[in-house]
């Protein structure tokens, strides 16, 4: 398993992992707490950036609506480094 971390500050932390050939998850992370963990297949992420920080805003929305409280003005952020670490792990021939 292939995993990418991406520090958003020093408590914050949001991770890309590879779960199998066609799967991905993203998790953020405050402290040790899990935040928020959403998986999609890697074929579903699109390829324009603004879409994807749709995507992937929309996938934490759907599935951990808390996330935007507890996150409150790092959300953003976190969604970012998210979509960082996807295309890291994409750029990097690790999923799709």
């Amino acid at each position: 398993m292939k995993s990418i971390q991406v520090t958003t500050s020093p408590l914050l932390k949001q991770f890309a992992t590879v779960l199998s050939e066609d799967e991905l998850a993203l998790t953020s992370k405050l402290g040790t707490n899990t935040i928020s963990r959403v998986r999609f297949k890697s074929l579903a992420f699109p390829a324009d950036e603004a879409e994807q920080l749709n995507f992937v805003e929309e996938l934490i929305d759907g599935q951990h609506p808390e996330a935007k409280g507890v996150l409150k003005g790092m959300f953003t952020a976190c969604v970012r480094d998210q979509v960082r670490a996807v295309r890291e792990l994409l750029d990097a021939g690790q999923a799709r």
